[in-house]
């Protein structure tokens, strides 16, 4: 079985390339005929890269 992570509401914000790269390769995915997953994951981490990865590598402080 093929694993797919997406992200929750992809189909909802095509105007995001990465929304729409996961959308598409959803929809790529069912019309295949592979068998699969598609697990929609929440961006429960994403500000990880904008509030702490950048300052951090720019040598600013981090804040929480």
């Amino acid at each position: 079985k093929f694993v797919f992570f997406s992200i929750h509401n992809c189909d909802k914000h095509p105007e995001v390339p990465l929304m729409e790269i996961k959308y598409c390769t959803e929809k790529f995915l069912q019309d295949s005929g592979i068998n699969h997953i598609i697990i929609r994951l929440c961006g429960f981490m994403q500000g990880l890269i904008g509030q702490y990865a950048v300052p951090i590598l720019e040598e600013k402080s981090v804040w929480g």
